[in-house]
């Protein structure tokens, strides 16, 4: 027989046994006294440093300052990582690798700083252990070992990979930066700076940006400013031309696309997201095949049954008719099935894509949530070439699905209150954020329920604040039109196909990618149809090429809501659960939508799927948004907006609206009327090119100025000529 291999016990778990008598004290309780005694020793040595400590703590600072030499100061902070680390573990997983790193750290930094100060910078261990290497490899050969000695050492006490340590975004990696830019700066101003300028110095947190005055005091940007052969200065901030002159901008070209860098790098780090662990739970699936099997063959379907699938919402029973039955017959008996298995909703696929079956699916006794972290975490995810990836979620079989915003190019976003839409909303955008620093991504976010996206307010990812009023949205749409024109004729203008192109190639000049989020959409145009609808259909016909994306959400899947150009130009859809497959094939095409379970259950199709795939969605919840909320602006400070949406006076384009002094049409009806001496809707309506119910709104308005008379039953109104 097999003897069982015994567990071996953690250092710390033997440390607790050892140096603390059980005293019927449960783990906890003994592990509590542990940590606080670690804390304690450690300040006990970093307050003896300091002279604060009294006798015991200048004791331990001359005896380790004599063993380690300028290295003791890392001893305190080794006890205090030990204790962060043993109080973040749950499982006590403290072995001899973290130990032996301890150790390892001590010795390779004490033989390091011996190079420093060969007297007492490395202290005893370090004047035995450097000079010894040095006899062996050469002082180049030895600095580099210890200088990687100590990266190991740092790599086993941590239990983290190397690129965490000195990859970009480390605090190591930040640090080298920082210190090569005060070597570098010197330099760089010495041949920059022009005769008859004094150097004024502005140091940004992630480079520095060169300024002089000159001998009048104002001051010049260095980077902003040209001569040609004749002396004179030229603009060359925002070049465009490429090796040929036909594709230079005069200034009226160039416009307002100086976007302002905030040169911010936020790393938003996955620790602030939360994993769920638990595991669906399917039922009976042996009796549920018997069921399913049992009562087609009660109506004269005779099926072979295939694998079965347990995923996180959903478990997919897969069968295949006997030959000669029609596939379409299969689905007339949906009721039947969920009646038969005592589960309601169930859904029938047939066929499943790319399988010769048909699938069943039916609810989970026990659902789980896909969370947004483990997707992020995914292979599949850490492996993407783009930084516009929307995580979407796992199908049944457990698979990843993601999608590029880039090529969707534009998403909606349906389904019923409680269906999980504002959730995928959050978790969209939040993906986006963990990608993306601000100076490369940018948001308008307009939220007329002010009720989901309120939260974002203040951070540097938005243009603006969150947009709450009709009059205000409908002014940042007109700007995100007026914004894709100017993007366009730029893109255009440098010979490039779309803004990654443009990007790629004047990197200095760089346009952010913007995405223009609509939490609900019936709200807008319920309030503002013709404005709102003339610039979504606008942004998304022509918006792909110049970088602006839209993410459109609403719980009002209808026909007056969703009209057919809307659609058109909106080939990326995710529906969730609706209240009829009415609703259904108003999203998708499809029905299927109203068999969904809500909380994140989905259909999602693209331009490039002939169907609709079912994914549970990615799952974060309020605390988390929260929390990277609160990191980012603990990053970034103040947000400085780049545009205020006042809602006043319309943009150089007009889509029939309404300003603040009523309709846009009424000058032009009230000069029409009093030249014509008539005054009817249907005049207004074939003159001007707008609706019934519009043309006597302007009537009405127009009767209470005075202009016009009352409507009395057939006859027309009395004309009033100033």
């Amino acid at each position: 027989m097999f003897k069982k291999k015994k567990k071996r016990k953690s250092i710390f778990k033997r440390l607790l046994g050892v140096f603390i008598p059980s005293w019927s004290l449960s783990r906890g309780a003994r592990k509590g006294i542990f940590l606080i005694f670690f804390l304690l020793l450690g300040l006990l040595c970093l307050f003896g440093y300091l002279g604060k400590a009294g006798e015991l703590g200048s004791l331990a600072s001359i005896y380790l300052g004599v063993f380690f030499g300028y290295a003791k100061w890392s001893v305190p902070v080794l006890l205090f990582l030990t204790v962060i680390a043993l109080a973040r573990n749950d499982d006590d997983d403290f072995d001899g690798a973290n130990v032996f790193g301890i150790g390892l750290f001590l010795i390779s930094i004490s033989g390091l700083l011996y190079f420093w100060n060969t007297e007492i910078g490395g202290g005893i261990l370090g004047s035995a252990i450097s000079p010894l290497l040095i006899d062996y490899l050469g002082s180049p050969v030895s600095a580099v070992l210890l200088s990687s000695l100590v990266l190991i050492s740092l790599i086993l006490i941590l239990n983290t990979s190397l690129s965490n340590i000195i990859g970009e975004g480390s605090i190591l990696f930040r640090m080298l930066i920082f210190l090569f830019g005060i070597i570098f700066y010197p330099l760089v101003s010495v041949f920059r700076a022009k005769p008859g300028m004094t150097k004024v110095e502005r140091i940004e947190d992630d480079g520095y940006d060169l300024e002089f005055e000159d001998d009048k005091g104002a001051v010049i940007k260095e980077y902003d400013i040209e001569e040609d052969d004749k002396g004179h200065s030229l603009e060359n901030n925002f070049e465009l031309s490429d090796e040929s002159s036909s594709h230079d901008l005069n200034e009226k070209d160039k416009k307002n696309f100086n976007w302002k860098k905030t040169n911010l790098k936020i790393n938003i780090p996955l620790d602030l997201l939360r994993s769920k662990t638990k595991k669906p739970t399917s039922g009976n699936i042996v009796r549920y095949q018997e069921i399913i099997k049992q009562t087609l063959a009660d109506f004269g379907i005779p099926i072979n049954m295939g694998d079965v699938t347990v995923g996180p919402t959903i478990t997919q029973y897969t069968f295949k008719p006997a030959n000669g039955i029609s596939v379409s017959r299969v689905k007339f008996y949906a009721d039947d099935l969920a009646m038969n298995l005592a589960v309601h909703p169930v859904r029938i696929e047939a066929p499943i894509p790319g399988k010769p079956f048909v699938g069943l699916e039916i609810p989970n006794q026990t659902k789980v949530l896909v969370s947004l972290k483990e997707v992020l975490k995914s292979k599949v995810f850490t492996s993407r070439k783009s930084n516009t990836i929307i995580p979407m979620g796992r199908d049944v079989t457990g698979k990843v699905w993601l999608d590029d915003l880039v090529k969707m190019p534009h998403v909606l976003i349906a389904g019923q209150t409680a269906s999980g839409k504002s959730v995928f909303l959050h978790s969209l955008i939040i993906s986006l954020m963990f990608q993306n620093n601000p100076d490369d991504l940018k948001f308008v976010m307009i939220d007329q329920k002010q009720v989901e996206l309120s939260m974002y307010d203040k951070i540097p990812y938005l243009i603006a604040p969150v947009i709450t009023e009709h009059k205000r949205a409908i002014r940042a749409l007109q700007w995100c039109v007026e914004e894709m024109d100017k993007r366009l004729t730029i893109i255009n203008k440098a010979g490039c196909q779309n803004m990654l192109d443009y990007n790629k190639r004047k990197p200095n000049d760089s346009m952010p990618c913007l995405v223009v989020v609509v939490d609900e959409l019936g709200d807008l145009l319920s309030t503002s149809k013709k404005e709102a609808e003339g610039a979504i259909i606008r942004l998304g016909q022509k918006s792909r090429a110049a970088g602006i994306h839209l993410v459109l959400a609403t719980q009002r899947p209808s026909v007056d809501i969703l009209s057919g150009l809307i659609k058109a130009n909106l080939p990326a859809r995710a529906a969730f659960s609706v209240t009829s497959s009415v609703n259904s094939k108003t999203i998708l095409e499809h029905t299927g939508a109203e068999k969904l379970l809500g909380h994140g259950d989905m259909l999602y199709i693209n331009s490039a799927m002939s169907k609709p795939v079912r994914i549970q969605g990615t799952y974060i919840d309020k605390a988390e948004i929260k929390e990277v909320v609160r990191y980012i602006k603990k990053k970034s400070g103040v947000a400085d907006y780049e545009v205020e949406f006042e809602g006043k006076g319309q943009s150089d384009f007009d889509f029939g609206g309404e300003d603040e002094e009523g309709d846009v049409m009424m000058e032009e009806a009230r000069k029409m009327i009093l030249d014509s001496g008539k005054a009817s809707a249907t005049m207004l309506q074939s003159r001007l090119g707008i609706g019934y119910p519009r043309a006597n709104r302007i009537l009405d308005n127009l009767e209470k100025q005075g202009v016009v008379g009352p409507s009395i039953q057939n006859k027309p109104r009395d004309v009033f000529v100033e």
